[in-house]
């Protein structure tokens, strides 16, 4: 009876068992990329929604994206489904007035990630404290951070390549871009001590990206400086198969 048992016992669910609790740190997963042709400039959360000298406004990137990719552009100041968007910027939230994020704002914006949309943060030098970049970063899962400090001048950097997003770009052109934390995420744009972008993917799905400038893409005419065109394709592309 007893030996019975102890055959018997050797099938059990416990910690030397085939438990549905043990740790699948050492699992393999595929990386889930999003399949949506669409892509969101949002500037709500006191974000940056443009001014009428082209500085924050970016009709100029949309259109191109438009035609270059045939992607479809929305930008607005309201979230709504960011799921359904290939590529979401976050046009410097804060930036006119700090913002808490809600956690209906953060659970839309994972679940958006979950399915592979990429993150994009992008911010100015007025607003490089991160108050209100930096506890959504954490919400995210993310590790990099703005440091409160930025360079004074404009800078050409090499960017750092080994990234799907830095992939065949050359120097790129940020104007007194903020410093951006690194923490274990990626450098993307580094210069003698500061790195100014970042990259990092918390999960499977979708990653988080920081950049310390907006200027590079905005209507001020910047985007079409060294590869600051050919960063902002690499961005929305989200290619798989780098």
């Amino acid at each position: 009876m007893w030996f019975l048992l102890a055959c018997f016992g050797s099938d059990d669910d416990g910690p030397t068992g085939d438990s549905s609790g043990t740790d699948d740190s050492s699992v393999e997963h595929d990386i889930v990329y999003p399949d949506s042709e669409k892509i969101l400039f949002y500037d709500g959360h006191g974000g940056e929604p443009g001014e009428s000298s082209g500085r924050g406004s970016t009709d100029d990137i949309e259109a191109w994206i438009e035609e270059t990719y045939g992607f479809g552009v929305e930008a607005r100041d309201n979230l709504g489904e960011p799921a359904k968007f290939r590529a979401v910027f976050l046009m410097d939230p804060g930036a006119r007035e700090p913002y808490s994020w809600q956690e209906d704002d953060v659970a839309l914006l994972t679940e958006a990630m979950e399915v592979g949309t990429r993150i994009i943060l992008v911010t100015d030098v007025g607003n490089c404290a991160g108050d209100t970049t930096n506890p959504l970063l954490e919400s995210l899962g993310a590790n990099a951070r703005l440091v409160g400090d930025n360079s004074n001048t404009t800078e050409i950097i090499e960017a750092t390549q080994g990234s799907q997003i830095t992939d065949g770009v050359g120097d790129v052109y940020l104007q007194e871009p903020c410093i951006v934390e690194v923490n274990g995420s990626d450098p993307l744009f580094t210069s003698g001590r500061y790195t100014y972008g970042t990259a990092e993917r918390p999960g499977w799905g979708g990653d988080v990206v920081v950049i310390g400038d907006y200027s590079f893409l905005d209507d001020t005419g910047k985007y079409d400086n060294g590869d600051n065109l050919a960063l902002i394709g690499q961005l929305v592309e989200v290619d798989p198969a780098y």
